[in-house]
């Protein structure tokens, strides 16, 4: 057996798919998105936004967040009708996203599973999985 992720890992089943793990974006990956807002962001906005996204004190508080959930709820609230999935932080990095995703997914981007799931808000999740 192998101790991976904080679970024992018995068959190959039982190891995340890339695609289910959290990891920080790379610049050269955050550059691409970058390429279409290129007119609407200064180079000072576009720092900010990158150095949010791989500054590795907040996502150690993700990380913590993660872990609290998974033992606590899984981020349900008291009567286990609403779960917060995602906690974004504000300013630059919001109004970023929230360009990219809303013209194509409306106002209401944040509530489509498809959203949820894109690599550019996965390191913002506050649960394991959902």
């Amino acid at each position: 057996m192998i101790y991976m992720t904080g679970k024992f890992v018995k068959s190959r089943k039982d190891i995340l798919h890339q695609s289910d793990q959290f990891h920080t974006i790379k610049d050269d990956k955050l550059r691409s998105y970058f390429i279409a807002f290129a007119d609407q962001m200064n180079e000072q906005v576009r720092n900010e936004i990158v150095a949010t996204y791989n500054d590795p004190e907040l996502a150690s508080a993700y990380r913590g967040w993660r872990n609290f959930n998974d033992l606590h709820g899984r981020g349900f609230t008291l009567k286990g009708t609403m779960q917060e999935i995602v906690r974004i932080p504000a300013g630059q990095v919001y109004e970023f996203l929230r360009a990219y995703f809303e013209p194509e997914y409306g106002e209401k981007w944040l509530q489509n599973k498809k959203v949820l799931r894109h690599e550019l808000i996965r390191p913002f999740w506050v649960v394991s999985k959902f």
